[in-house]
């Protein structure tokens, strides 16, 4: 089943970046962002509603953590924790180069919430990007949440890198890991049409909008988006205090795009949502290399070594992009981004809010 809940228009340019969570009745509850500009640092407020995955409809719409203090909040990440209670994370912009990371808890399935506690370092230069649907928790209760850290973007994008910060009291402290470094030497992608020398595109910021999954055997699969032609990935032993250096995923061809990961409950298979460029020559700027489309899931029975297609989810007709993924039995459910498609044949990357209902074998 696919419906837009949210429909691109004048009024409503951006709407997105949702996520979902199941709760105990079998109703899903649903936290997205609503922008009255189509900019990330356009102002929007976070919406909270209970979503019926087999219409689309919502019900008992509401808005969270509303505060005249700030530029937008957006990007939120839901997850059902250990002791029953459902954790959420979200940003809050104050700027266009700075923005705190918040966390808080709902003791009573979304009902009503805890204060909103601040966990990134609180100082004016730091720009903080988590994508919506990465808050995770181990098995061993640490809660997870992976970054990318811009230390000043006021003066570059070229100097940023990624953590993974961590909690073992439910939220109240935070740590951080060490930094996960980037692949030594990027290999150059075959075939290769892009104008731009690959040595050039090498030197530019090239990590981005990380997400982690704890692998069946415990591992931590951590992967970010990059501009090399395909996801990356590392991995941690010890519950994310230290990583390998990123490596590419070759399995996942992917555009300048995030992907979403998440372990299927009671199985060992992982799945990802990404947008699939296999098919078109890296850098093909008339064959549109760098478009988010089309949407397709692959899954790895290998704690995240080697990924294989299942289907493709929505063909290349629009660009699709900041997925979030729940399990609901042998149903995925899915959120994400559908582009604006112009008369003129450009695609604007973000446009309505999608969800779709997948059967899982």
């Amino acid at each position: 089943m696919k419906k837009v809940i949210f429909p691109f228009s004048e009024k409503n340019p951006r709407c997105g970046e949702g996520c979902t969570v199941l709760l105990k009745d079998g109703r899903v509850f649903m936290v997205t962002c609503c922008f009255t500009g189509g900019a990330d640092h356009s102002y929007s407020f976070l919406m909270g509603a209970y979503l019926d995955p087999e219409t689309g409809e919502m019900s008992e719409v509401h808005r969270l953590f509303d505060s005249s203090h700030f530029l937008n909040q957006m990007s939120v990440s839901l997850e059902r924790l250990n002791d029953g209670s459902i954790g959420i994370i979200f940003l809050r912009k104050l700027s266009a180069h700075h923005d705190l990371v918040l966390f808080a808890r709902s003791f009573d399935e979304c009902r009503t919430w805890s204060e909103a506690k601040v966990i990134s370092y609180v100082n004016h230069q730091d720009y903080y990007v988590v994508n919506n649907d990465r808050l995770r928790q181990l098995r061993s209760g640490r809660l997870v949440v992976p970054v990318c850290v811009y230390p000043d973007p006021a003066e570059s994008f070229n100097n940023s890198y990624l953590q993974l910060w961590y909690s073992d009291d439910m939220g109240e402290t935070w740590n951080t890991s060490e930094e996960i470094k980037p692949c030594p030497n990027p290999p150059k992608p075959e075939p290769y049409a892009a104008v731009e020398p690959w040595e050039n595109i090498v030197s530019n910021y090239r990590e981005q909008e990380p997400g982690v999954e704890e692998a069946p055997d415990g591992t931590l699969y951590y992967y970010c988006r990059t501009i090399l032609g395909c996801m990356y990935q590392a991995f941690s032993k010890d519950l994310g205090k230290t990583f390998t250096c990123l490596e590419p995923q070759k399995d996942i061809i992917a555009p300048l795009s995030p992907q979403t990961i998440r372990r299927e409950p009671g199985t060992e298979r992982m799945w990802c949502v990404y947008n699939d460029r296999s098919g078109v020559t890296f850098g093909d700027g008339d064959n549109h290399w760098g478009w988010r489309t089309p949407l397709t899931l692959a899954y790895s029975d290998d704690n995240g070594h080697s990924w294989k297609k299942y289907e493709e989810i929505e063909d290349d007709s629009h660009n699709y992009c900041y997925m979030s993924m729940t399990f609901i039995g042998k149903k995925m459910l899915l959120t994400y981004y559908e582009s604006e498609n112009r008369e003129d044949g450009t695609r604007r990357n973000l446009g309505s809010l999608k969800m779709q209902t997948v059967m899982l074998p």
